[in-house]
């Protein structure tokens, strides 16, 4: 009997963690639209070129540009932080 218990349990716990894997699969695709990963690069030149309108006084439109759309803050931090150490050593 306790063997039967003991592959019921495992048979219970490998399904739950099929499932849980697909469900995880089928969320990361979903957050990212089935697109491939932003373009880091891209975004920064954006950030770039805002931060330049900016501070020369030209119009430019506030808030994140639309080549940074999927890219997390902590990434945006840090390429903010390079555009202004990259600006203040000119």
């Amino acid at each position: 009997m306790r063997t039967l218990l003991r592959w019921r349990t495992a048979y219970v716990l490998a399904s739950l963690n099929l499932v849980m894997f697909f469900a995880l699969g089928a969320l990361a695709l979903a957050s990212h639209g089935g697109q491939s990963a932003p373009d880091v690069e891209a975004c920064k030149q954006a950030m770039a070129e805002q931060y330049h309108a900016a501070i020369t006084g030209q119009p430019f439109a506030s808030g994140r540009p639309p080549a940074c759309s999927g890219i997390d803050a902590a990434t945006l931090q840090r390429l903010a932080d390079e555009i202004i150490s990259e600006e203040t050593r000119r």
